[in-house]
């Protein structure tokens, strides 16, 4: 059992401000809520039926990684005849004669550069989902790049649809250490800084509580 004697005020005082420094420093640190938060996907651009002829648009990477780029047909956002030639498809593995073909085209610049280029007769669409992947390129953190994205009359049409264009990180796991540590943060952040409260004040009270007994056993 530990004596009173033992303990001294300052000591405890200390502790306990400093339990409590931890606790308002982890409150202040508020952790991203999503993945475009995270920068792994830096853009998503949804088109709709003006959006014909040449696009130019810009966007931020936020890691340095191989980059894809794509187009998100998920079906629902319009027309329900395109919406059921989308999902078809999707699905051309089962039947090889629905290959997807866009007539689009698409480059990816940096201050003025073409990174790389590429059109809607090669692609694949990804494990899950109906995102289309046309092509892929290096992209290095803090860097503002632009999508030039211009589309042939042929996909006019799928206009209706309301497609989504999307860049993202195509390998995320190379900086999905931070990722888990800020989703771990966000989920621990509230019982750690309770705790810390918790026991600031707890040292804070048995330093005062013991700095006064010492105070009344002092002779007069």
């Amino acid at each position: 059992m530990i004596s009173l004697r033992n303990l001294r005020p300052r000591r405890l005082l200390g502790a306990g401000l400093m339990f409590g420094a931890l606790g308002a420093i982890g409150l202040s640190l508020t952790p991203q809520t999503s993945e475009i938060d995270d920068g792994f996907i830096p853009l998503r651009y949804q088109l709709n039926a003006q959006s014909v002829g040449k696009l130019t648009i810009p966007f931020v990477t936020h890691w340095t990684d191989p980059h894809y780029f794509g187009i998100d047909l998920s079906p629902g956002r319009g027309d329900k005849d395109v919406d059921r030639y989308l999902d078809a498809l999707s699905r051309f593995d089962i039947d090889d004669s629905l290959e997807p073909r866009f007539d689009v085209s698409w480059r990816v610049l940096l201050d003025g550069t073409v990174i790389d280029s590429g059109d809607g007769h090669r692609g694949q669409y990804g494990e899950a989902g109906h995102t289309f992947t046309l092509g892929r390129f290096r992209a290095e953190a803090d860097k503002d790049y632009v999508l030039e994205f211009t589309t042939g009359k042929d996909f006019m049409p799928l206009l209706k649809g309301r497609p989504i264009l999307e860049i993202g990180d195509d390998h995320a796991a190379t900086s999905v250490g931070l990722a888990l540590g800020r989703d771990i943060w966000r989920a621990a952040r509230l019982p750690v800084v309770c705790t810390m409260f918790a026991i600031s004040l707890l040292l804070v009270s048995m330093g005062v509580v013991l700095q006064l007994r010492l105070k009344s056993n002092m002779p007069n």
